[in-house]
């Protein structure tokens, strides 16, 4: 068991270091992805409290995908300003709350 612990933390690289277009636009479709369910979920939510159905409608994202590009920008945005450099846990969120 030791030898195991020692081999996994004998290389402490970094997975993905830096920022690269392929990450940013990973990063993009994936929050996309990820608003678009979420105003889905509230307005699912909002619709069953308030009319008692679950109904679920395709109103939103864009035309043939369930993305929100909204999501994704601000997402993007987050990253890029948050991951240039190292902060203080405190300037992390008081520059994330700005931001959002």
């Amino acid at each position: 068991m030791k030898k195991i612990k020692e081999y996994l933390l004998k290389d402490r690289t970094p997975f993905a270091e830096g920022l690269s277009f392929k990450k940013m636009f990973l990063i993009f479709v994936i929050f996309s992805f990820l608003g678009c369910l979420y105003e889905d979920i509230l307005f699912m939510a909002k619709n069953y409290i308030n009319y008692g159905i679950l109904d679920y409608s395709t109103k939103r994202g864009l035309l043939y995908l369930e993305l929100s590009p909204i999501y994704g920008w601000g997402a993007c945005i987050m990253v890029y300003i948050l991951a240039r450099k190292p902060r203080q846990k405190l300037d992390y969120f008081l520059i994330g709350s700005l931001i959002g």
